[in-house]
This record gives structure tokens, C-alpha cells and sequence, in this order.
């Protein structure tokens, strides 16, 4: 059982079998951990592991056991039990848990891109010399409104059908890879863009009112924000791909959002409160 030590081995041309036909657990894990790939071993009873050192999951502490047939104590040293002894049930978690992993990289994604085209926005108007294009309470709104329910949204999504499709990811991944960290800046950068781009032609060209201005720019970042969320729902597929229905809590989240918006432009309670004035039927 010693003589694997030192040595590296892959799954390809590796024999796993000794010499009654099953499977050596410990040369299986030796090849599992030097190949880079991820091993889980459902067994029933008890397995020795004499080196207990050569496994990314030693036998005595990790695996997964079986809630039906398997013993008390493989029950207790493994890390996961099938209470119905059913390996769709292990697929369906596998599945589950990579629905969740993407849930939360889109809310990630979602939030850390809307919060850069607030900063850009302030940033940006204060280099161009302008007034500020946001006041403190607009950012609150739009940090705790604005952003927060579509959010939650998203980290409902419902699955993508080729979740079980992709091959499993780095455990030594980022939460944001290169990609999406890159997606998450251009993003940002464009909202702010599209924002900015407003309050100056208000100012500049029509020549509008600081205030009205104001209002103009703080309802059109919360506009871009709101349809963002709709972007962030897939790496590769469009939104008319995926369908804007099969995600119902972010259509109304967004609604809510925008009727929360109106609301506050329209009620003189809103527009005492946040410092905003009511837009023309033009605008």
C-alpha cells in the first residue's frame, strides 16, 4: 500500500484495481490529487487508508456515505449522507450548488458594476468641473432601492438547462475571473457615460437648472441600473435567448423600482424629501 509514495500517477494510466477486481481507494486518490481533479467516493462501510495523508479527503474524515445502508460510523466521519441512498440525489446537489455559485457571481457582478457608475459619475463631474450630479440621499436610494431588489432577484435565478454540461470549475478560481472583472468595468464605465452624458447636454446645451438637471441624471442612472440587471443574467446567452419571463422576481423588482422612482418625482412628499423637481412631458 506503501509503494505509490513519491511517485505521480494520472487517472489515465494509473490501474486503480488490486488483485481481487475492486477498486484501491488510496492509489485512486493519489491520481485524483496529482491530475488536479476532483474526487468524492460514496461508500458504505468503513475503508481503511493507512497513510491517510496521500487524499485531499482522507477516508477517515471526508466522502460520502450512504443514510440507508451505510454504518454509524461511516455516517459520522463523512462530510455528506444520502439519506435515500440515490445518486441522482448527489447530482441533483451538484446541480443546485452550481445554480447557487452562479447566483451569487451575478449579484456580485450586478452590485460592484452599478457601484462603479455612481463613483465614475461623481468622479467624472467633478473633473469636468460641474456641479454635483448626485446628492447623498439620490446615492442612498439608489444603493438601498434601486440596486438591492433587482439584486435579490437575481439571486433567485432560476438555473441554466447546461449547468451539468460545463465541466467543473478551478477550486482555486476567483469569485470574479479576469473576464467578468473586465465585464464589470465596462459596464460601469458605460452607465456612467450614458449618465454624465445627460447632465451635460441638460446643463450645456439646454441649459436647464441645476436642480431639474439634477433630476434628470439621478432618474436616468436608476433607468440604465434597472435594465443592467437584465444583462447580468447570463455570460453567453442574450436575454431574448433565455426569455425576459423566466426570471418573474427580477420583472418585478424592476417594476417595483421603477414605480418607486415615479412615485418619488411625482409626490410633493418625494420631491421635499430628495431634493427633486417634476420633469416636463418633453423629457
Amino acid at each position: 500500500m506503501d509503494s505509490h509514495q513519491g511517485t505521480n500517477y494520472t487517472i489515465d494510466d494509473l490501474a486503480l484495481t488490486n488483485s481481487s477486481g475492486t477498486i484501491n481507494p488510496v492509489l485512486l486518490s493519489a491520481a485524483t490529487n496529482t491530475s488536479g481533479n476532483i474526487l468524492e467516493l460514496t461508500f458504505s462501510k468503513p475503508m481503511a487508508d493507512p497513510s491517510g495523508k496521500h487524499n485531499q479527503f482522507t477516508f477517515t474524515r471526508n466522502g460520502i456515505a450512504m443514510g440507508l445502508t451505510g454504518t454509524d460510523v461511516t455516517k459520522d466521519a463523512s462530510d455528506m449522507v444520502v439519506t435515500d441512498d440515490n445518486f441522482a440525489s448527489i447530482a441533483a446537489a451538484v446541480e443546485e450548488g452550481r445554480s447557487i455559485y452562479d447566483n451569487i457571481r451575478k449579484a456580485v457582478h450586478y452590485l460592484l458594476s452599478c457601484n462603479l457608475s455612481e463613483v465614475l459619475v461623481m468622479l467624472g463631474s467633478t473633473l469636468l468641473g460641474w456641479p454635483l450630479p448626485l446628492l447623498p440621499i439620490h446615492i442612498l436610494w439608489i444603493n438601498l432601492v434601486t440596486d438591492g431588489f433587482p439584486a435579490l432577484a437575481l439571486a433567485v435565478d432560476p438555473k441554466d438547462p447546461d449547468v451539468m454540461k460545463r465541466p467543473p470549475r478551478d477550486p482555486q478560481a476567483r469569485l470574479l475571473d479576469r473576464e467578468r472583472f473586465l465585464a464589470v468595468c465596462l459596464q460601469g464605465t458605460v452607465m456612467a457615460m450614458v449618465t454624465l452624458a445627460v447632465f451635460g447636454i441638460s446643463l450645456t446645451i439646454w441649459h436647464d437648472e441645476v436642480p431639474f438637471a439634477r433630476t434628470m441624471t439621478f432618474t436616468t442612472l436608476v433607468l440604465v441600473q434597472l435594465l443592467h440587471a437584465f444583462s447580468c443574467r447570463h455570460e453567453r446567452y442574450s436575454l431574448f435567448q433565455i426569455g425576459v419571463m423566466t426570471n418573474r422576481a427580477l420583472v418585478g423588482a424592476v417594476l417595483l423600482s421603477a414605480l418607486l422612482q415615479a412615485w418619488i418625482l411625482l409626490s410633493a412628499w418625494g420631491q421635499e424629501i430628495f431634493k427633486v423637481v417634476p420633469l416636463r412631458a418633453d423629457e
